[in-house]
């Protein structure tokens, strides 16, 4: 096991390496991608810059390969940063594909890496304001969020797309969801969680507040903040120029409660 904390960085597009440069500053990093040739010349190109690096082949569409890699980086030391990043765009793949990858691919991730994240770790999923362009059922936005992957595996809404462009909205919207939903579990072992848009949409930060409050939100509805620490810090998306809006009255939200409101 290293001295150093590892950074594990899974995609090698230009996002993702970027943040990992900055991420690894005084840790190991372990780069995962699908692509073993790309992955073997982005390793190359960051160990000539001073960086430690491991890799490991990974197709985050298969749910043991990357339970083996969640594993890997917890034998290599503490795992304290975590960038999820691969993508497959509606212009490429089949619908089929951007399911696998984008939507259960990021749910196989943060389940994983919510076993093995140090205590003082945080994550980024990288996303979409895609996930804004659409708005679904509140009983398929509650699944999407807290069901289990066995659940997400049956959903009938993800056999029934047949087309790319609906099915990268709804793995986007997918992945905001998830990662409100994820920062309960993680941030009660003290941890932080990030969901970033790959675009112009604003961030929200809302810092961590004593367990069990409950606030109004601007519309008058009930806004549960889960149970914070001073190291916890979520931000979420919203639409561009919303920032003012209260949850209910943003589109395609459903019924599920914020984890948020308007400080």
């Amino acid at each position: 096991m290293s001295d150093l904390d590892v950074a594990v960085p899974i995609g090698t597009g230009r996002i993702g390496v970027t943040i990992a440069r900055r991420s690894a500053v005084e840790r190991r990093l372990l780069l995962a991608d699908h692509n073993p040739t790309r992955l073997a010349a982005v390793a190359e190109q960051l160990h000539g810059e001073g960086y430690e690096v491991d890799t490991m082949v990974v197709d985050v569409s298969d749910q043991a390969t990357v339970d083996a890699l969640a594993n890997y980086a917890a034998a290599l030391g503490s795992v304290t940063r975590l960038i999820h990043a691969p993508v497959c765009r509606p212009s490429k793949a089949p619908p089929e594909r951007i399911v696998a990858v984008d939507l259960l691919g990021t749910a196989y991730v943060l389940e994983a890496f919510g076993r093995v994240i140090a205590s003082e770790g945080s994550g980024v999923v990288i996303a979409s304001q895609a996930g804004h362009m659409g708005s679904f059922p509140a009983d398929l936005e509650r699944t999407l969020a807290y069901g289990s992957i066995a659940e997400l595996h049956d959903l009938p809404a993800l056999a029934d797309i047949d087309d790319s462009g609906p099915s990268y909205i709804l793995a986007r919207r997918a992945n905001a969801l998830r990662v409100q939903a994820a920062a309960i579990p993680w941030q009660r072992a003290l941890r932080r969680f990030a969901e970033r848009p790959s675009g112009d949409s604003h961030l929200r930060t809302v810092p961590g507040e004593p367990p069990g409050e409950r606030l109004p939100d601007a519309g008058g509805a009930t806004d549960h903040r889960h149970p914070g620490s001073g190291q916890f810090q979520l931000l979420v998306t919203i639409l561009p120029q919303a920032s003012r809006l209260a949850w209910p009255s943003l589109p395609g939200r459903g019924n599920i409660p914020p984890l948020w409101s308007e400080t």
